[in-house]
């Protein structure tokens, strides 16, 4: 997905599948009386919605909450979706600890998106949301809880930041070469252009680059310039190329591929290679 996809956007469309196919939904955390307002607002607005339950456990560190009791509940109503409110990390790392044991389809934290929903909290403007400026607003309205939070952020990550910015500036060439492909039956070969971006991928990718049952080698070796969705393009193709038990090939010659690997910190999970020469000596390695 080459934008960005909030919670509090994509879980209203979820709720609305959820009705059309009846689908059931079980909400977990947010403070009682919200999550109650947000239940009772969602079925005025969708009046097929099949609503397993809810449940706002007492506010208690990870490792302290009743996760029995929490996994009882919603074993007893046998949802097919879950929505965690239990803030960020701590309902993902919930979610992973509990998954297997709830027997639900589908679990996704969703932070203060049941919020949104309660009419508790307004989401930022529009402009705003797309000028990436969303967090202003929600600290805004809440400075007190959410100042701490942003500072230890940007004390964290705004280094790491940086360096993803410096590694992926666009170049100033606004080349209009085309992301190609060939195809042998042993490999497909994807020659890139000098700048690797989103608009490349968006203009190249549909339809052309269906991988088969292929080993394939990505030609970075005249890419100057590489953005934030070619480097997720990137670990989309490793991930599918691993499922499918075949092997990538980064063939990255210039430095800025290398650079903005280690600016992501994914350097360690592609196999690149310097030239020719080692890109048959990878793909010939059984492991």
């Amino acid at each position: 997905m080459p934008e960005r996809v909030a919670g509090a956007n994509v879980v209203p469309e979820i709720l609305a599948m959820t009705a059309d196919k009846g689908y059931r939904v079980f909400f977990l955390g947010g403070k009682p009386e919200v999550a109650a307002r947000a239940v009772e607002r969602l079925q005025t607005r969708y009046p097929d919605i099949d609503i397993a339950g809810h449940y706002s456990p007492p506010f208690a560190p990870l490792e302290k909450m009743d996760h029995k009791e929490i996994g009882r509940r919603i074993r007893d109503t046998q949802p097919d979706i879950l929505f965690v409110s239990f803030g960020c990390p701590k309902a993902e790392k919930w979610i992973s600890m509990n998954y297997q044991s709830l027997g639900v389809p589908v679990s996704m934290g969703v932070g203060a998106t049941i919020d949104f929903l309660a009419g508790e909290v307004k989401r930022a403007p529009l402009s705003m949301q797309r000028l990436g400026l969303e967090w202003m607003f929600r600290f805004l309205q809440e400075p007190a809880r959410l100042g701490p939070r942003y500072a230890k952020d940007l004390r964290r990550f705004s280094s790491a930041i940086a360096r993803q910015l410096r590694a992926l500036k666009p170049a100033s060439d606004e080349s209009s070469q085309a992301l190609t492909a060939t195809f042998t039956l042993q490999v497909v070969r994807i020659s890139a252009p000098t700048r690797l971006d989103r608009n490349v991928l968006m203009r190249d990718l549909p339809a052309r680059f269906y991988l088969r049952a292929q080993d394939c080698v990505v030609d970075l070796s005249r890419t100057r310039s590489i953005d934030s969705t070619a480097i997720g393009w990137l670990t989309r193709l490793y991930r599918n190329q691993r499922g499918a038990g075949r092997k990538l090939v980064l063939l990255a010659q210039g430095k800025a591929v290398r650079k903005a690997l280690r600016a992501t910190s994914l350097d360690r999970l592609f196999s690149v290679a310097d030239n020719e020469a080692q890109v048959a000596e990878l793909l010939a390695d059984s492991q």
